[in-house]
């Protein structure tokens, strides 16, 4: 299941995961975190000069799009993990990788 709430995935990831013991997660954090703060400095960029392009109304559904490709890309490519332990989930990942079916 996908959760929306504002605490950012990362964050989320550590305090999931801190239980396990899984040793790559607070690194795994740290670049979650970098790239939540560089996709955030990205959009306050390039919000204002698209919105004096396209209007307000084209740049909401710009995003509206991208958020449509983020969803049909999780669906697609991101294997249900619920209920599944660190080693279960990894190997799911690896079977991915290889070409395998990644059957939950």
């Amino acid at each position: 299941m996908i959760e929306i709430e504002w605490i950012t995935p990362e964050w989320r990831f550590v305090s999931d995961n801190t239980v396990y013991g899984c040793r790559d997660t607070y690194g795994a954090a740290a670049i979650g975190a970098t790239v939540d703060w560089i996709a955030n400095y990205a959009l306050i960029l390039i919000f204002p000069v698209a919105q004096a392009r396209i209007g307000l109304a084209g740049v909401m559904v710009a995003f509206a799009v991208l958020s449509v490709f983020a969803i049909l890309f999780i669906a697609r490519f991101l294997p249900e993990t619920k209920e599944l332990t660190v080693e279960e989930v990894i190997a799911l990942f690896e079977r991915q990788a290889t070409g395998k079916p990644a059957t939950a």
